[in-house]
């Protein structure tokens, strides 16, 4: 099953359901389908692990009105956002591109590679040609996150991981910080000495964070 929002209206929070019930046959819901996010008075979308792929332009020109926040749910499932989603200064961005958000969660592995830029021979990465995120979190599930490398982050302010292990990384992916967060389990000590060598301090106790066991929050200061 496709899921897709036509119609403005209502507050503005669309949490896509995992699964839908039509005419006592329940389904899942695994595609956001073609323009689906294309209208305006869009506040925040969350996309449940369910969703496998989001089909061309499924958040076309929604930069009008922008989108304040996208959720990401986490999942070790990758996520398809091979397919663009429309132009920004008449060049074609990733799916995510045109949404001008602000917050963004991500918490699965997204996959984007196949499709290119045949003027900039630029990956279609899902937030290439956005300008204005401020806030990123990662979640424990990401592995990989430089489709981040080629997003204008000018405007960010904050970055918060909560990977157990550091996901794949460039040093200009996150050149524009001004701090960053993570979590890391008490009993994690590898871990917690590994991140203070990169200047990392312990801020806070989280308690029971993971479940069973207290997370730690550590912070570091880049600008």
């Amino acid at each position: 099953v496709a899921v897709g929002y036509a119609e403005p209206g209502g507050s503005g929070v669309y949490v896509i359901p995992e699964k839908i019930t039509y005419s006592d046959v329940e389904f899942s819901v695994i595609r956001i389908d073609f323009m689906a996010f294309s209208t305006w008075g869009i506040k925040s979308v969350t996309i449940p692990p369910s969703i496998e792929l989001i089909e061309p332009a499924g958040f076309w020109n929604t930069s009008y009105e922008r989108i304040e926040t996208i959720i990401i749910s986490d999942s070790p499932k990758v996520l398809d956002c091979t397919c663009i989603s429309g132009t920004v200064n008449n060049t074609y961005t990733g799916q995510f591109g045109t949404t001008q958000c602000k917050n963004v969660y991500i918490g699965r592995d997204l996959k984007y590679d196949p499709f290119y830029d045949d003027d900039y021979n630029l990956p279609y990465e899902p937030f290439f040609g956005l300008n204005t995120l401020e806030n990123i979190e990662i979640g424990e599930y990401v592995t990989d996150i430089t489709h981040l490398e080629r997003t204008d982050l000018s405007n960010l302010k904050g970055f918060t991981l909560h990977a157990a292990t550091p996901p794949a990384i460039t040093a200009t992916t996150f050149s524009n910080l001004q701090y960053l967060t993570l979590e890391v389990r008490v009993s994690n000590e590898i871990a917690r000495n590994m991140y203070k060598k990169f200047g990392f301090r312990e801020v806070a106790l989280r308690k029971f964070y993971y479940g069973n066991e207290d997370g730690i929050l550590m912070e570091k200061q880049v600008m």
